[in-house]
């Protein structure tokens, strides 16, 4: 990516060397995310990711391979992933659906500070910013834009605490997946 343009021909000759894993970090207790053989975890959780994936994501053969990618994985059984279009395109079969939103604001200050406590000098009105046309392009986008699954459940975690939002979810996962 330059100056926000993708060079598409290089960008799909390259998909088919793309391999994603993921490996359980026993220090952090989760899960970090290996491209290629080398962890990217905290590359593509930083702002510069953040503000070019919608581009990125707009792309149909990538779509395709990520959802390809991403059944792989779910093949090998109880996987949680979360995603724009896990509910409706990767797993639409899925016994249990979240969508989980929470209000533009509370997002991004709940995003600015985590970029922050890992050193990314970035502004709420730059992370809001971009969100807000992170949200945009995603939720217009043709291929596989972002929408609420029919049957997912809403979770609007505005109002919760990560752990009341964990006990919900505790719950659900009790109560449905248990039938």
């Amino acid at each position: 990516i330059n100056d926000k343009k993708v060079d598409l021909s290089v960008l799909i000759s390259k998909l088919d060397e793309i391999t994603i894993n993921f490996v359980f970090n026993a220090e952090t207790k989760g899960s970090e995310t290996i491209l290629n053989g080398e962890n990217v975890e905290q590359i593509i959780r930083g702002f510069e990711v953040s503000d070019n994936v919608s581009i990125v994501a707009q792309i149909q053969q990538v779509r395709e391979k990520l959802i390809s990618l991403q059944q792989e994985i779910g093949k090998q059984g109880n996987v949680v992933m979360d995603g724009r279009d896990i509910g409706t395109k990767v797993f639409p079969e899925a016994k249990l659906k979240l969508f989980v939103t929470a209000g533009a604001v509370i997002r991004a200050q709940r995003r600015c500070d985590e970029l922050n406590r890992k050193g990314e000098k970035v502004t709420f009105e730059q992370v809001l910013d971009n969100l807000t046309l992170r949200d945009e392009h995603d939720t217009k986008r043709k291929i596989n834009p972002l929408i609420q699954a029919d049957d997912a459940i809403l979770i609007d975690n505005s109002n919760l605490s990560i752990e009341k939002q964990n006990a919900l979810i505790d719950n659900l996962i009790t109560n449905i997946l248990s039938k």
